[in-house]
């Protein structure tokens, strides 16, 4: 029976699922919904003298009835995702079966991919055969190719020299899988936990089967600049020659020690303005002029006489 949930309420318990990852929709819920999920099972089976088996078909039929909420899917997803944790909490064994079965194609997306990521985390070695399955099956989602990345980068990051690179093997295979649009997150992800990874065939054969793919303009200039540095490092390709620095005026001045101004510039300091006559010719030419008006006035007076 679904708790009635006021409009002002789904808003609020979205905002929440984001901190608490629970969101009450059942009766089950309600009983569950703390930030101890762990310890909240373990309550309610004691409170409820259950074992792990009862506890589970109990968390099964919780599943079918958040299932059933179509209202709000995000809500319903998250609810869902809550239910599959608590599942792990009461018996991690008895979990993998459930969860396998909710990473199928019958139920939503989102919840495929968290019960996807949630099996990777607890199957150990037998994760390999669901993410291989992820990874060549058409109707998988971005989201689950995602999960299949974040899930064994995770767990090659802090595991012992012994599994890490069996983690390592299954993320270079998957590469050229992928089509979560974080091929470049993938790609660097690998070059940090293996360096050999750079100049790995491998990772050459992922570019190509990647552009193949559906991308963008910037999605194809990232494949073709992570082909052009495994080309580099695997000696295919002359690495290219940094950009020549062109020196400015300046520059050359400072150098020289210099204060030579540019040329096809006059020196300000010396050469006079365009409008303006240079200082020593203008003397002459007053005092010239002046002498040859005095000298008509001088004939102009004889004359009259």
């Amino acid at each position: 029976m679904k708790l009635p949930i006021t409009t002002f309420a789904y808003v609020f318990l979205i905002f929440a699922a984001s901190a608490t990852q629970h969101i009450v929709l059942t009766k089950l819920d309600e009983s569950l919904a703390s930030d101890d999920r762990q310890a909240s099972v373990r309550l309610y089976m004691k409170k409820h003298s259950l074992d792990s088996m009862q506890m589970m078909k109990l968390l099964d039929a919780n599943i079918e009835e958040q299932r059933s909420f179509t209202d709000i899917p995000g809500m319903r997803d998250v609810a869902m995702f809550g239910t599959m944790i608590s599942m792990t909490y009461t018996d991690v064994d008895e979990s993998l079966p459930r969860l396998l079965k909710y990473s199928g194609q019958d139920y939503p997306e989102a919840v495929r991919a968290d019960a996807v990521s949630l099996y990777i985390q607890h199957a150990d070695d037998a994760g390999f055969v669901l993410a291989t399955n992820v990874m060549t099956q058409a109707w998988r989602s971005s989201s689950e190719h995602n999960r299949i990345r974040m899930g064994y980068y995770t767990k090659a990051k802090v595991a012992s020299p012994e599994n890490k690179g069996a983690y390592i093997e299954l993320l270079k295979w998957a590469a050229a899988y992928d089509r979560s649009g974080g091929f470049k997150t993938w790609d660097r992800q690998l070059n940090e936990l293996d360096p050999s990874w750079r100049t790995d065939q491998m990772r050459r054969a992922a570019v190509e089967a990647q552009k193949l793919m559906p991308t963008t303009t910037i999605g194809t200039n990232i494949l073709e600049d992570i082909l052009r540095d495994y080309e580099i490092a695997s000696g295919l390709r002359e690495p290219e020659p940094p950009p020549a620095v062109q020196q400015s005026s300046e520059d050359v001045v400072a150098e020289s020690g210099k204060t030579t101004p540019p040329q096809g510039t006059p020196d300000t300091a010396t050469q006079p303005t365009e409008n303006e006559a240079p200082c020593s010719r203008t003397a002459p030419a007053i005092g010239v002029g002046v002498l040859v008006i005095l000298a008509a006035l001088g004939l102009w007076k004889l004359r009259r006489r």
